[in-house]
Formats: C-alpha cells, structure tokens, sequence
C-alpha cells in the first residue's frame, strides 16, 4: 500500500454514510455452557438484531463495500509497561504473543491477495458464552435511582425514520416508585441507519454503541451523566465493522467488530477519536497461520470511565464471527469448523492475542437461551408456542450432560424465550423477566419472578401492565424494592414510546 492511499482510505472511513438503513427483527444468541468443572456461565444481555447470524453475516458482506478498511487503534509495544493512571495500580505488561503479526503492510496485502471472500451458512453464526468478571451492556441499566433505556424503534416498515417516529433513542428516568418520571432525552446519540445495541452506566458515565451493517462501521460515544438531567457527550471513537459485542472490565470497554476485506488495496485497519483517524501499524495485526478468509475480528479497549481514549486495540486477520467467552477470556476462530483458535485476554489494562486451544473452552454441547441459577445449573423457556404457555425447565450439569431436574407449564404466560437469557435480572424476589399474559381474547405486557426452591421452579410473582396501546413487552429492572416493568408502542410521541410501571415487592 502507497502512503499517499491512507489519504483515500481516511476519506472512506471518515464519510461513511450513517444515513444508510438498516432493519431490525429478532435473533436467537446460542448460549453454550461448560463442563462440571470448567468455567461458570453467567447470562449474558445483548440487544435483539434485526435478522438471523447467518444472514445478518451474509448482508454485511454485500454490503461492506462502502467502507473497505478494517479498524484498530494504535498499540504500544507489547514490552512496554503500561503507565500508570489513576485510581489503579500499574499493572505488568503483557507477555509476548506467540500469534503471528504482519511485519509491513506489503506483507499483509500478500496475505489479503491470496485470500478469499468468508464462505456464510452454517456454523459462522456467533456462539456466546458469558464471562465471569467481565460485564457486558444491556438494553436497560441503572445508576443510582436514574434508570438508562436503550430504545429502538420495530418499525421496518421505515427504517430511516421518514415515518417520523426515530430509531435510536436513550431514556433517562428517575425511579420513584409510582412516581417515576422521566427526565431526559438523549435523541441525537445515533442517526437511524444504526442499530444502537444497548448501554452501560455507572459512576457517572454512560456508554453507548451503535453498529451499521450497511456503513460497515460501529460508532461508540461516551457521556457525562452526573447530571441525568443534562448529559454532557465526553468522546466518539469509530472504528470499522459491525459491533459484535462490547465486554467491560474495571474502567475499560472492549469493542469486538467483525469485518470483511471486499478491497485488496484498502486492507489496512482504521480507527478515529473526535475526528481524528488513525492507521493502525502493521505489527499490530495478527493473523491466524491456516485462515484463508479475507476477514478481521478487531477490538478496542476504551477508557470509558475517564476521558474516552482508545488505549489500546489489536486486529486479527482471519478471524471470522465465533466468539466464544469464559472469565475475561475471548475465544475467536474463523469458524467453528476451525480448530485454529485465538484468545483475546481482557485485563481491565490492555488486550493480550495468544494461541489457544478448544481443550481451554470446554462445553457440553449447544443449547439455547440458559440462565445460571446456581452453580451447576440452569434454567430455560421453551420457544414452541402452545395453547397454555411457555414450558419452563430447570437443569443440572453433571459429567458433561444437561439433567432435567424440573418441568413446569407456565399457564397463560409467555415469556420471550428467544432472549430470556439476555433479559434475566437477578433480584431479591427472583430472576426477574419481561413476558405476556395471554388468553384467546387478550393479551397484557408485564413481567414474572421465578425462584428456585428444592430443586423446583416456582413462579413467585405475576406483574400485569394494564396498558391498552401497549404494542410489545419492554425491558425490567428492579430498584429498591420496586420493580419496573416497561411497555413500548413506537407509535407515541417520544415522551409517551415509552410506559413504565412500579410493583413494590415484599421480600
């Protein structure tokens, strides 16, 4: 690659076009669990995507012609210690890595050259495991009394908003039990073309991401909500690919993108803060030896809680869209019909690129939407729909097998099995989750509490959200001793898209 074409390329990622439209339906995240005595699974809270992995994966390829760069920020050497930064103790550097990089950008353009457009169907869809310490964002959080909603409009009849209702939008209430108000809203954080995948908020600082399948880019932007009332935008940082998941740890934010190289002369990875790109050196590109995907997985780890620096970032070349976690570990392949496998270390500092083995991901098979109850076990709901309910089932993990321990039909309840997992809060009363009421004739928003006791599943409450102009259930959350259930009809006035309700619970 000529120097003079990091100009070019700078233009494309500058002004990629995040006007461009993008749907959003419902997809199922495949959760995995571990063996008896491997890592524990916690649940993970991600957004709904708007279609299916496989052919969301196929979409992004047509469509990442618009931006043909990967991105990642610039690294320090791997021997440099990390410096010291407030409210944390300097951490060691990281070892070594034994995964190859790319020692020029001539030798990396060799490698894309001889590469091939990644082959979509079946097994490149993602494959999620929770992590342990790491915390992931989710569509509703809170913050002291303030709870922070992450809201997306279902409309796709209009995705661009031109039916005037919006996408993207951040709800700021102060939680008050029956006298909860809404306080703020943040209307400007992302144009309609991106999907805004959920937020996270603590201390004072919320953090929000967005992807485009259709810009082939993922903007994150950080906020000053010490004032709920009146967020102050701190930082925006972008970097290239659709955002596949977003970990955090300590005061760092890990932003994993997954990108395909569709032009052979514009393969050099980009990222940007507040305007400013940069190209990202080539020793700071690993590979994976046996890939021959023209594909990269790329992370950033952002200093979120303090000025919103891209602090460190790496990209690995051939890296499709597996990603597999246990404690602060990320597990990357091309696919998982690869036994070629990269651990991506997390340590609230830095991001680490090891080789790795499936030997270091231990599990038991593949099974959708479980919710760790306890150690060793699992709860689930089940997708088919019946005249009476969900079915609800509580597992064991024992020797690397799923025992059915418990069984019950949830009479007239329907809970939204294909996130339940994503949705679970855990909460004095139970592990809390949005679902409907349904009779032939009606059907009411709300939310239920589910407790485990003896080896038993019992439904200990039943929230029902009188709400007529209700148009789909919304997210819980639990403060206090209330609870908040959301409903959500994107028809409303922004003010009124949003409905809550307050359930005090006596524990």
């Amino acid at each position: 690659m000529k120097k003079n074409d990091f100009e070019y390329v700078k233009e494309k990622f500058d002004q990629a076009a995040p006007q461009m439209t993008e749907r959003m339906d419902s997809k199922v995240l495949r959760r995995r669990i571990l063996e008896e005595n491997g890592q524990k699974l916690i649940p993970i809270r991600q957004k709904k995507h708007s279609r299916k992995p496989f052919a969301a994966v196929a979409a992004l390829a047509a469509c990442l012609a618009l931006v043909i760069t990967a991105v990642t920020a610039f690294l320090p050497q791997n021997s440099t210690p990390l410096v010291d930064r407030p409210g944390n103790t300097q951490q060691p550097a990281q070892p070594e890595s034994d995964v190859p990089h790319f020692k020029s950008y001539d030798e990396l353009n060799a490698r894309v050259q001889q590469s091939q457009l990644p082959e979509f169907g079946g097994g490149t869809g993602e494959v999620i495991r929770g992590l342990h310490d790491a915390e992931e964002p989710y569509r509703i959080m809170a913050d002291g009394d303030y709870i922070y909603y992450a809201y997306e409009n279902s409309n796709y009849d209009f995705p661009n908003g031109e039916d005037g209702y919006g996408r993207n939008k951040i709800y700021i209430y102060k939680a008050d039990g029956e006298n909860t108000a809404l306080v703020h809203t943040i209307d400007d954080a992302f144009t309609d073309g991106f999907d805004l995948n959920s937020l996270y908020v603590q201390n004072g600082r919320l953090i929000v991401s967005a992807g485009s399948d259709h810009a082939g880019l993922t903007k994150t932007k950080i906020y000053d909500v010490s004032d709920p009332t009146a967020p102050q935008l701190i930082s925006e940082s972008r970097q290239n690919g659709y955002n596949l998941r977003t970990f955090f740890a300590e005061d760092t934010a890990y932003v994993f993108t997954c990108f395909t190289v569709t032009d052979v002369q514009n393969a050099v990875p980009l990222y940007s803060e507040n305007g400013e790109t940069t190209q990202l050196e080539a020793q700071h590109i690993y590979y994976m030896q046996n890939a021959t995907a023209s594909q990269y997985m790329l992370i950033t780890a952002i200093d979120w809680q303090n000025d919103g620096a891209v602090k460190d970032a790496k990209a690995v070349f051939g890296a499709g869209y597996i990603l597999d976690c246990a404690e602060n570990d990320a597990f990357i392949s091309e696919s998982d019909q690869k036994d070629e496998i990269i651990k991506i270390s997390m340590n609230g500092q830095s991001i680490g690129v090891y080789s790795a083995e499936k030997k270091e991901i231990p599990s038991f098979g593949t099974y959708e939407n479980l919710i760790e109850v306890a150690d060793n076990k699992y709860l689930s709901f089940s997708y088919e729909d019946t005249d009476k309910g969900n079915t609800a089932t509580l597992y064991s993990a024992q020797s690397g097998k799923l025992i059915v321990l418990d069984r019950i039909e949830l009479e007239n309840i329907y809970v939204d099995a294909a996130d339940n997992a994503n949705n679970a809060i855990f909460c004095d009363a139970g592990i809390l989750l949005p679902c409907y009421f349904a009779t032939p004739e009606t059907r009411i928003y709300g939310a239920i509490t589910v407790a485990i006791q003896n080896d038993k599943i019992v439904v200990t409450n039943k929230f029902q959200n009188e709400d007529a102009d209700a148009v789909y259930a919304g997210s819980c959350i639990t403060i206090g001793d209330y609870i908040y259930s959301f409903n959500i009809n994107d028809m409303k006035p922004d003010s009124k898209k949003l409905k809550v309700f307050a359930y005090k619970v006596n524990n």
